[in-house]
């Protein structure tokens, strides 16, 4: 290091540490950014999968109600029309399958079907889904809500968003 700074004057000295501290700072700046961003971005798209679930939740329960599966498919369909859904499964409180949608995407098929044999095998009870169950997992967003018709309780959406262009969007 003393050859380094050994050969320059003070001034140069001085200025050479200025610039290398506000590289670093610019640098930890940057990383801070970058990881707010996408912290926002997660926290954004989990606003808008909830949103999407929430109006499914309620435009289906008058279906569930009266027991129409015809018209809760139609609302998953409409619904379905954004094109990173991937699935939709609206459930009777005991877990029978009443209605549910599956993206025409060829891409999303084969994760498809494991998320239908997910669901199968680890079903839980009403109880359980009392409240919002939101998490990621590798290639998608996974929601459970309730879906209740004058706050009671009379079955359950399940609904999985493709994060694929969030993950494209963090790399760039």
């Amino acid at each position: 290091m003393n050859r380094l700074f050994g050969s320059i004057s003070m001034r140069w000295k001085v200025v050479s540490i200025v610039v290398l501290i506000s590289a670093l700072v610019l640098l930890v700046s940057s990383i801070v950014m970058v990881i707010s961003d996408m912290g926002t971005m997660k926290h954004n798209l989990k606003e808008h999968v909830t949103a999407l679930a929430r109006l499914a939740s309620i435009n289906s329960a008058g279906a569930l109600a009266f027991r129409d599966p015809d018209t809760a498919a139609e609302v998953l369909n409409a619904i379905g029309s954004e094109p990173e859904i991937i699935g939709m499964q609206v459930r009777t409180l005991d877990g029978e399958l009443f209605a549910k949608y599956a993206s025409p995407t060829p891409e999303y098929k084969h994760l498809l079907d494991e998320i239908n044999r997910q669901e199968a095998m680890e079903w839980h009870s009403p109880s359980e889904a009392l409240s919002n169950s939101i998490e990621f997992q590798d290639d998608f967003l996974d929601l459970d809500i309730p879906i209740k018709l004058n706050n009671k309780l009379i079955g359950y959406l399940n609904l999985q968003y493709s994060i694929h262009a969030l993950k494209k969007r963090m790399v760039k």
